[in-house]
This record gives structure tokens, sequence and C-alpha cells, in this order.
């Protein structure tokens, strides 16, 4: 694909093609007319939430990572149920002292979440130190820490 100047644009496209390339594989993998349907509706409702982390001004690399992880997880779905689970937003649960969440969570996209919810209203304790967490894994160090 051919690159403009524009890094938002190209990201824009890029993004489209990663979703077009996708659909003939899905199609090509089979399984029922509704797990066809639910992948493809979960590849375009993924692109619809990578235009909004780009339009709330999210790295690129996080946005790119975000994507190919939930292409990965739509296209290795084996039910309806699954597609579902993937498509949902992010819901750690807090218990026992500790967050936790779903087989289908990416972690870049929960600390997109934090960060996106850090902008309305402050964390609490437990939500910054997850936040912190997910930064640590996602980039391999805390912002305090860069020299």
């Amino acid at each position: 694909m051919e690159m403009t100047k524009d890094k938002t644009i190209d990201a824009f496209l890029k993004t489209i093609a990663d979703i077009v390339d996708a659909i003939p594989a899905v199609e090509a993998a089979g399984g029922s007319i509704a797990l066809q349907r639910a992948k493809i509706s979960a590849l375009c409702d993924t692109f619809q939430r990578i235009q909004m982390y780009r339009a709330e001004g999210i790295r690129e690399d996080l946005v790119a990572i975000v994507l190919e992880k939930r292409k990965a997880l739509i296209m290795d779905a084996g039910t309806v149920q699954d597609v579902n689970a993937i498509c949902s937003e992010p819901k750690p649960h807090y218990y026992g002292g500790e967050f936790r969440t779903g087989r289908f969570s990416v972690p870049e996209e929960e600390m997109i979440m934090w960060s996106l919810a850090s902008l309305r209203a402050p964390l609490n304790h437990e939500a910054t130190e997850r936040y912190m967490y997910l930064f640590k894994e996602a980039f391999g160090y805390l912002p305090w820490e860069v020299n």
C-alpha cells in the first residue's frame, strides 16, 4: 500500500486494509454463517474502536497492538458467544485485593481504558496501581523511570 505524507491518514488506511484483508480469512475458516457474520461484525466494531482510540490521541503503537491482538482473538474464536465476549469492553473485576480480567482481555486495551477513565475522574489507589502495572507490562518501565 502506498503511503501518504500524513501519518494519521496512513494509520487509518492501514487499519482499513487490515480489516478488509481479514474478511476473506473469516470466510475461508468456515464455521456457521452466524459465526462468520459475528466475526465480520466484530472486525467492524474493532475498526470503530481503534478509530475512537486514535481520536482520543492514544499512541499509535498501542493502537496497533490492540488491533492485532483483537483481530487474532476474533479470528480464533470458535463460537458466537466468544466473539461477543471479545467485543465487550475490558471489564476487570476487583476481587480479593486484585483485578481479574476475562480470557479475551487485551491488556493494552485495558490500559487505554484506564487512561481514558483517568481523564474523566481521578483513579482510586487500586485502579492507579493496576494502570501502572499494565503500563510497565506494555512499555517495560514506569513513566518516572525514564531518563
